[in-house]
């Protein structure tokens, strides 16, 4: 039950949480020279003051926000179950990559990470949406009528190089099992310029994707994560593909999504949008940001 709402949330605490990495990474009494301009110098310590102007008080909404839901989660017993977050997290990865003209800028990340932010807003969510009642038969009915979305295929993280002929294709991979890197040979050969440009980086498929030929999901089952397939004929030519990471398709039991699904329904019957700074007066939160 992922939607494009929850993806941007993510991204903007995502986004939040790498700014809050620069101003720890930058000790604000170091007077080191970062860059020089003519005869100017920029100090670290400059930097930091300038990054604490623009985004500091976001930063610090941030930071106390977080400490909010997790401590009236904990306070109120609330968690999200280890299930739906392997789920989101699945599916994140494949909307990421079929969003990535949007999110080119968006800063790297791990998957811990990511996983912490998942739990964060859907805690947050859990905490707003507690004391709404919805009845079992409410949650049944919506499991079954919309069971596929129960249903995750088989992901596989894909990278490939294309050429015109079998020759070439041959002759990349002979380089490849010599020990040639497959990004420099992508970079270097691949007709694809698009995914040339990032070593030959496909990203996340869906097994019933249209967005690479069919051949490649019936080559990728067989391999191993790591293995570099022989000469796939396609309509462009040839093309060799590696397989980075596979995520096995599941099927999702109601028990396991119960809770999510009330949430779900419950977070229709919610007015505007949820934010966590409405929750600071229950922890007694004390603001003392000085914007300088």
């Amino acid at each position: 039950m992922f939607n494009h709402k929850l993806l941007y949330a993510i991204i903007a605490v995502l986004v939040l949480s790498n700014s809050y990495f620069l101003f720890t990474s930058i000790k604000k009494d170091d007077n080191d020279v970062v860059a020089k301009v003519g005869e100017v110098e920029i100090t670290k310590e400059m930097w930091s003051e300038k990054l604490t102007k623009q985004f500091g008080q976001d930063v610090l909404k941030d930071m106390i926000n977080r400490e909010v839901v997790f401590q009236l989660a904990k306070k109120q017993g609330l968690k999200i179950s280890p299930e739906v977050i392997d789920k989101e997290v699945s599916l994140y990865k494949v909307m990421h990559d079929q969003s990535s003209h949007e999110l080119e800028n968006l800063p790297d990340f791990d998957e811990a990470k990511l996983r912490e932010e998942i739990e964060y807003i859907l805690l947050l969510e859990e905490i707003y949406t507690q004391d709404i009642v919805i009845s079992e038969a409410e949650i049944r009915n919506y499991y079954d009528e919309n069971r596929s979305l129960f249903e995750q295929d088989d992901i596989y993280y894909l990278s490939h190089i294309v050429v015109k002929t079998e020759e070439e294709a041959n002759e990349v991979l002979a380089e490849l099992n010599a020990g040639s890197s497959f990004e420099a040979l992508a970079l270097e050969r691949s007709l694809d310029m698009i995914t040339a440009s990032r070593g030959g980086d496909i990203g996340y498929v869906e097994r019933n994707s249209y967005s690479v030929p069919e051949e490649y999901v019936h080559v990728a089952d067989s391999l191993s994560v790591g293995e570099v397939s022989s000469p796939i004929e396609i309509a462009e030519g040839y093309a060799i593909i590696v397989l980075k990471e596979e995520i096995p398709g599941t099927s999702y039991a109601f028990e396991d999504m119960k809770r999510e699904i009330r949430r779900q329904l419950a977070l229709q019957q919610i007015e505007g949008d949820i934010n966590a700074e409405h929750l600071w007066n229950e922890l007694g939160v004390v603001w003392q940001y000085n914007e300088h």
